[in-house]
């Protein structure tokens, strides 16, 4: 074979040898450009419902309205460049995490130390991200008067403890359930048996209430892909009804549990200023922003 032939039939093999490695490249960058798009479309449901929650909680006007969307436009920003620089180290800690689960899952001896360390870290990278909640609301008081930023405040705590209080606080390591089952125990000062009456109740709830998360779980997920605000805002009640049903049943079968004079010695739990109308009503506390959890993207 003449030596042109030859180098010939190595271009030609080079070339086929390329376009694979080539594809799975373009294949690579499509997956990223789909997954920034999906990430834009995360943020704009983020911010609208920060500002829902904040113009309900604090009572803003218009004008109001807009410096916040404004702010919070510019907290945005900063969020997408804070991620971006963050965004290996917090592959590397989600991925060290799954494999600690998974040997723990299968039986293994985990490092419960390391399991907490990189837990404390990813909790710290999104306590310091722009759109923390606490962040938001630093930067968002800053732009309303003093009186309006006490009792916004005031009625925000009180929402967010309600949310955490039937959802879940996914920053915790204790289930929001058994909290409240604890802070209820305490309140009454409930003796031995009470309590053993007050945690029957609540794990028989809790395994009610697991089975209704595992039915619902592909319709919740499913919920992202429903563009449509308000659409997707009564799909989510719908899903959430049966469960805000049990937790009213574990709040009624408590009542029952303490005695008339457990109930006259209790400290009478504190009551935020009631909301005054807003200009722009909408969804209370509904995003996954004020649950304190997930990556600083």
């Amino acid at each position: 074979m003449s030596k042109s032939r030859i180098s010939r039939v190595i271009l030609v093999v080079g070339v086929l040898a390329l376009l694979p490695i080539r594809a799975q490249a373009q294949r690579r960058e499509e997956g990223r450009r789909g997954g920034d798009e999906g990430w834009q479309a995360r943020y704009d449901r983020w911010i609208e419902g920060y500002l829902g929650r904040i113009t309900d909680a604090y009572a803003l006007t218009e004008a109001e309205q807009k410096l916040v969307q404004t702010e919070l436009e510019h907290l945005r920003d900063r969020n997408e460049r804070y991620a971006e620089q963050r965004r290996d180290r917090f592959r590397e800690l989600g991925g060290e995490m799954r494999e600690l689960w998974q040997a723990r899952q299968n039986g293994q001896p985990v490092d419960e130390e390391r399991m907490n360390a990189i837990r404390d870290e990813l909790r710290q990278m999104w306590t310091n991200a722009p759109l923390s909640p606490d962040n938001v609301l630093r930067q968002v008081e800053a732009l309303l008067p003093p009186e309006k930023v006490k009792n916004g405040r005031t009625r925000w705590d009180a929402m967010a403890n309600d949310w955490r209080g039937r959802w879940g606080d996914r920053g915790g390591r204790t289930d929001s359930w058994q909290r409240h089952v604890d802070r209820f125990c305490d309140r009454y000062r409930l003796d031995d048996a009470q309590r053993a009456t007050a945690q029957a109740v609540l794990e028989d709830c809790m395994r009610r209430r697991d089975r209704l998360r595992e039915a619902s779980q592909r319709e919740m997920t499913a919920l992202r892909d429903i563009e449509d605000r308000e659409a997707r805002m009564e799909r989510f009640r719908e899903l959430r009804a049966p469960e805000d049903v049990l937790y009213q049943e574990l709040q009624d079968r408590l009542e029952s549990i303490p005695t008339s004079t457990q109930r006259l010695a209790a400290p009478q739990p504190e009551t935020a200023p009631a909301t005054q109308p807003t200009s722009r009503p909408s969804e209370r506390f509904r995003g996954r922003e004020g649950r304190g959890g997930g990556a600083p993207r």
